[in-house]
């Protein structure tokens, strides 16, 4: 069985709300952090929880990256229950679990988007869920991204369309004030990135970008001299 694990500082250290932590950079302000886990003597672990609740089922490849915000752990997975195959589409949940003792909260079931994968390498949950302390923005292979409040409730879902994705859709959503950004980069000349409002998910803006071509990178915000800039890597 998975197990989602939290070193025992992570119940007082700062958030880290998205992929890349705060910083989006792999950064954090954090000292004096355990370099060793786990093992033997299970060194530096608070806490272990199942991410499954059976062992009936067939595991995705789930690679999504779990965030922390205040006394709460989200992370996203993909499976196929028992009875279904992978010629399905896997069922796509977002979890939620207390950083104080591991304890599940709720687990909200996300209907997939209209790409049912044919080629599994990447699988449906490659993308790491963002937050803004108000909502969890998760995004699921099947190109669709989704916002639910910290009560488990869908506030909303979106359907990314076309999806001409390589073979996943990995790049994880980023906050910026108001806005969840989300580079869409896509074969066919169909690559775009999208900024959507947090709390109703309706397209603030779009910038079409035909001539880049498949990529799996989630951008960066950076001050260049005076100025914010989105960079992100692709492939043209």
């Amino acid at each position: 069985s998975a197990f989602l694990l939290i070193s025992s500082v992570a119940s007082a250290g700062e958030n880290w709300p998205a992929w890349r932590g705060p910083t989006g950079m792999g950064q954090t302000d954090e000292k004096n952090l355990p370099l060793t886990w786990g093992g033997k003597n299970q060194e530096n672990i608070l806490w272990k929880a199942p991410l499954f609740a059976s062992d009936k089922i067939e595991r995705d490849h789930n690679q999504s990256s779990p965030i922390v915000w205040g006394d709460r752990v989200f992370v996203t997975v993909s499976y196929w229950p028992e009875g279904t195959t992978k010629k399905d589409y896997s069922e796509h949940d977002l979890l939620c679990f207390s950083t104080k003792d591991g304890k599940k909260l709720w687990d909200t079931p996300i209907p997939p988007g209209p790409w049912k994968l044919s080629d599994l390498r990447g699988g449906y949950a490659c993308a790491t869920p963002a937050t803004d302390g108000q909502r969890v923005y998760a995004v699921f292979g099947s190109a669709v991204i989704a916002a639910v409040d910290f009560d488990g409730k869908i506030a909303w879902r979106k359907e990314i369309k076309p999806h001409a994705f390589d073979v996943a859709l990995a790049h994880s959503p980023v906050i910026y004030e108001d806005k969840v950004i989300l580079v869409c980069d896509q074969q066919n000349k169909s690559s775009t990135t999208y900024a959507f409002d947090g709390k109703t998910g309706a397209i603030r803006w779009e910038t079409k970008r035909p001539n880049v071509t498949w990529s799996h990178s989630t951008p960066v915000l950076a001050k260049v001299g005076t100025k914010l800039q989105l960079i992100t890597a692709t492939h043209n």
